[in-house]
């Protein structure tokens, strides 16, 4: 267990949820404005320290707006990060910043399972349904690079930056793919208009200043170049039910994860931002993010759990203790967890076929054309 996911759990033992509210509030009323959080020293030792190395200015970092107020929902008040909410567009960001100059520094991208190939499918059907043709294309935080690797066999001149150094010799060593660099993309100097497609899927939601990214990826793109994003709905169904549900027993722990994610998204602010930037929105392909629920079958699918539970149910027939309170006392806990993931797999399975319906899908994935001067 890492030091982060020790204090987590550690705050959460503790202090239960009423006790932490009261906390927060009693901060809240210590804390005059939110423009006068200055970001904490950040140090120069890693890629990510420079990389967060930019201070809050009281401003929506999506839209400019100074309607600033702090945000506290159930969820929210169970990690020990302080969030805001911007009341014109509905950007929701950590403030100040937390100190992880080597979060990523041995990341490696966890097994996603068969869905994996669909959603990259999906990413690049995309990406060719607005492009003009298959050029320059950069990924910017490519994982395990498998996407990278698809667009490459299509024909693209693909580019990668990543933060992870594994990840970073994986993709030159193991999948032998060219351009690839370690760092932040902007520290990296790319020429001027030398991109024709710019992508970054799960990505915009882990930088600190994602209005300063996404000028950086205009100012590389070509004109009429193409960015493609996806990241986290925070509008999305999932997001708005999954603590009414479950709440602390919610097994994948997707919406509020500082301090991997620092930005929070909605369609409107997401939106916002990239206009507001110099990016025409050309295209809002998230109705096919459904696909993205695929990667949990590998961990609370029915093949796993259905495992899990004959596993279990064998070590309850062999056990010596008697039937009846014994036995449920011993293998409660257990018991708990496996129910809890196969009734929130039902419960995915279910949003899979309603997201697309609602328009309320758990994922963004926008494509943007660089627009106009800026």
């Amino acid at each position: 267990m890492n030091l982060v996911s020790t204090i987590k759990n550690g705050y959460h033992k503790l202090l239960p949820f009423t006790v932490r509210d009261k906390v927060w509030r009693m901060r809240d009323r210590s804390v005059r404005a939110v423009r006068n959080f200055p970001t904490e020293s950040q140090k120069k030792t890693s890629h990510f320290g420079r990389y967060l190395n930019f201070r809050f200015t009281g401003r929506c970092n999506a839209c400019r707006g100074k309607r600033i107020v702090r945000y506290m929902n159930p969820a929210v008040a169970r990690v020990p990060f302080s969030f805001y909410r911007c009341r014109d567009c509905g950007f929701i960001f950590v403030a100040p910043l937390p100190q992880i100059d080597s979060f990523y520094d041995e990341h490696t991208s966890p097994d996603f399972g068969e869905g994996e190939g669909i959603w990259n499918n999906h990413y690049l059907t995309s990406i060719e349904k607005h492009a003009t043709g298959r050029g320059k294309l950069l990924e910017i935080g490519f994982g395990n690079a498998n996407f990278l690797k698809l667009a490459h066999e299509a024909g693209w001149q693909v580019h990668g930056v990543e933060l992870s150094v594994g990840q970073a010799e994986y993709a030159r060593r193991e999948l032998k793919l060219p351009n690839i660099r370690i760092g932040a993309v902007e520290e990296l100097g790319y020429p001027d208009d030398f991109f024709d497609v710019v992508a970054g899927f799960n990505f915009l939601e882990h930088v600190p200043d994602p209005r300063r990214t996404l000028q950086e990826i205009r100012r590389i793109l070509r004109p009429r170049g193409l960015v493609a994003l996806m990241c986290p709905n925070m509008s999305g169904i999932y997001h708005l039910l999954v603590d009414e549900i479950l709440g602390e027993k919610d097994p994948l722990n997707l919406s509020w994860v500082p301090p991997a994610h620092l930005s929070y998204f909605n369609k409107n602010s997401l939106r916002v931002l990239m206009e507001d930037v110099g990016f025409t929105v050309v295209g809002d392909e998230s109705h096919l993010m459904n696909s993205l629920w695929r990667q949990h079958e590998v961990t609370i699918g029915p093949k796993v759990t259905g495992e899990k539970l004959a596993r279990l149910r064998s070590e309850i027939e062999s056990s010596s203790l008697p039937k009846g309170e014994a036995r449920v006392a011993r293998y409660h806990q257990e018991l708990r967890r496996l129910m809890i993931e196969r009734m929130a797999w039902l419960m995915i399975s279910d949003l899979m076929e309603l997201e697309p319906v609602l328009g309320a899908e758990s994922a963004l994935l926008f494509l943007g054309e660089k627009t106009g001067a800026k």
